[in-house]
């Protein structure tokens, strides 16, 4: 994610106990990262609804478009307002975006507030890991660890010695051991997984959404 509007974003949906941006995808009805379309427009954002183009789904939908509301409204005698309980979208931007579907619309909420934000699928964390020189890059994927979109190319390795990483701008990571998930938990600014086993995942979260890679 780049940096966005998601401040904006004030509707209501299942508090969390604390902020857990794995927990904020999983438990939304509508979850998927997508581009924004071209459309009616006031002082260059778009007039609900905005028409999104998905590029990977991040819930159990299976739709390719997805109408979403946003905070510049207009009624049936074209009068433009403010609903003040949506966000603020302009063209061309790439959202990771969660809601729920509403009258044919997706209408954001934000639980803990970690998306519903411009996101940058080209911008991964550098993962370090203590006492080593070497480094890893992880791929962008879904909160279990796959590759978005079944994306080619290497699978990203971590090295099998490692029992902790650290990535910049990570605000949580869990690891993925045969399918069950187990929250990993920061310590003097590493997240550490000392029982982890070769074939499980890390998958670490960032405001840009969620890298994954394998333990080899």
């Amino acid at each position: 994610m780049l940096a966005g509007p998601a401040s904006s974003a004030q509707a209501s949906c299942a508090a969390l106990e604390s902020p857990d941006p794995f927990a904020e995808v999983e438990q939304s009805s509508v979850a998927f990262i997508g581009t924004a379309g071209d459309g009616a427009l006031s002082e260059g954002a778009l007039v609900s609804p905005a028409v999104f183009t998905v590029e990977h789904r991040l819930d159990r939908w299976r739709r390719t478009r997805e109408r979403v509301r946003t905070e510049i409204t207009r009624d049936p005698s074209g009068v433009i307002g403010w609903s003040g309980n949506s966000v603020s979208i302009r063209p061309g931007q790439r959202w990771l975006f969660l809601g729920e579907r509403r009258s044919g619309q997706v209408s954001a909420t934000t639980c803990a507030g970690a998306f519903n934000t411009i996101v940058d699928g080209t911008a991964p964390p550098t993962l370090r890991f203590p006492g080593l020189t070497t480094s890893a890059t992880p791929a962008w994927s879904d909160t279990r660890g796959q590759r978005l979109g079944g994306e080619d190319g290497p699978v990203v390795v971590l090295p099998h010695r490692a029992r902790a990483l650290r990535g910049a701008g990570s605000t949580a990571a869990r690891l993925v051991h045969r399918g069950r998930v187990r929250t990993l938990h920061r310590s003097k600014g590493w997240w550490r997984y000392p029982s982890a086993v070769a074939t499980d995942q890390v998958v670490v979260a960032t405001k840009n959404g969620f890298w994954g890679a394998v333990i080899r």
